[in-house]
């Protein structure tokens, strides 16, 4: 099992973690050891939340069934994949070129679409893409600026594609 493991983590860091594939946010626990066989170490909580294998760390939820979040390394290479951090960090970046002209609205909505599917092809849930879209937007409204309105728009229609409330059937994510 360890030799998958090291197959794995070598693809991980060749790709500079453009995939983890097979491995997907969301797995449990067991999905995991099937995976890659026994951890080398783990946390103490009496469940562990925490895998080690190698110089790579698995992090689970215990909020959410004890489900993968996070990915870490700080050997070598740093790696940290925290996936909703991720996908806020992204469509952040986004959002801040919007500029007060509708002229980059469709770009930036298929630049935002195409993260979130990504996000979603990788493992992620719904519900964790529509809260962390929701924060966004909730953000967004404390700051009563100039392009607070262009913002909730294109936040609210990634929202519409997450719940599958958009009318064109291609766009819907979920």
């Amino acid at each position: 099992m360890f030799d998958k493991f090291t197959q794995w983590r070598k693809e991980v860091f060749r790709t500079k973690y453009k995939s983890i594939y097979p491995v997907k946010f969301g797995m449990t626990q067991e999905e995991i050891i099937a995976e890659f066989g026994q951890p080398t170490d783990v946390s103490t909580e009496k469940r562990p939340l925490i895998f080690k294998y190698a110089d790579i760390e698995f992090h689970f939820d215990r909020r959410n069934d004890y489900r993968l979040y996070l990915v870490y390394s700080d050997e070598k290479i740093e790696l940290s994949i925290m996936f909703e951090t991720l996908l806020n960090k992204k469509l952040t970046n986004i959002i801040e070129q919007l500029e007060n002209s509708n002229e980059i609205y469709m770009d930036l909505f298929n630049k935002g679409h195409s993260v979130i599917v990504e996000y979603k092809n990788s493992g992620g849930t719904v519900e964790n893409a529509y809260n962390t879209i929701f924060c966004l937007y909730l953000n967004n409204r404390e700051k009563k600026d100039e392009l607070c309105e262009y913002r909730e728009d294109l936040i609210t229609d990634w929202l519409d594609c997450v719940c599958g409330w958009i009318g064109i059937p291609e766009l819907r994510i979920f």
